[in-house]
């Protein structure tokens, strides 16, 4: 069966949680969206992470690792319950791979915190993942972090809208199919 191409989806508000949103159920089955090195390789262009050096085989093992390592730890907070102790453990190996040098740059009318390194190693984009995470995992208000409200769908994000409204991982897609099949209801009754 030919799989069907998905882009890659950046609606989470922060990098870490769009790396977890490269896991995604599309017509009831779930899609890795980063199942080869190349793939991998692509998201990171496409999240504008530099990478030096290549991904290999070795490296998708620890990707996905880490994935599921953030995601359980977003979920829990979200949940206002504790992270598991494996997520954390998982994170923390990560993180100390992480690029250590930050460098502060203006973006837009604030601030961002980015690495000095214009490129990182594979293993340093890792840690360079677990450190967003981990920083979610400190700062962010568990009110904030959601899962999409279409029950199908599995992408989380960090809800920044005034008034933290937001229900849809993408108003594009989930939004207004959501509105849709409210309409096509309310015209057949």
């Amino acid at each position: 069966m030919m799989m069907q191409k998905i882009p890659f989806q950046f609606v989470g508000n922060d990098l870490s949680i769009d790396f977890v949103n490269t896991r995604v159920v599309v017509r009831d089955e779930t899609q890795d969206l980063i199942e080869t090195p190349e793939m991998l390789a692509a998201w990171c262009a496409a999240a504008e992470l530099k990478v030096t050096g290549v991904w290999n085989k070795q490296a998708l093992a620890a990707v996905r690792e880490l994935r599921q390592a953030i995601r359980a730890a977003l979920v829990s907070k979200a949940a206002g319950e504790p992270a598991p102790a494996q997520a954390v453990t998982t994170i923390n190996r990560h993180l100390a791979q992480s690029a250590r040098q930050m460098r502060l740059s203006v973006a837009g009318d604030g601030y961002a915190l980015a690495p000095a390194q214009e490129s990182l190693a594979p293993e340093a984009v890792l840690g360079l993942l677990a450190q967003r995470a981990a920083e979610l995992m400190v700062a962010a208000d568990p009110k904030s972090l959601k899962n999409c409200a279409n029950e199908s769908c599995v992408l989380i994000f960090k809800d920044v809208s005034r008034g933290s409204k937001r229900r849809w991982c993408s108003m594009e897609t989930c939004g207004n199919r959501s509105k849709a099949a409210a309409h096509y209801r309310s015209s057949k009754a």
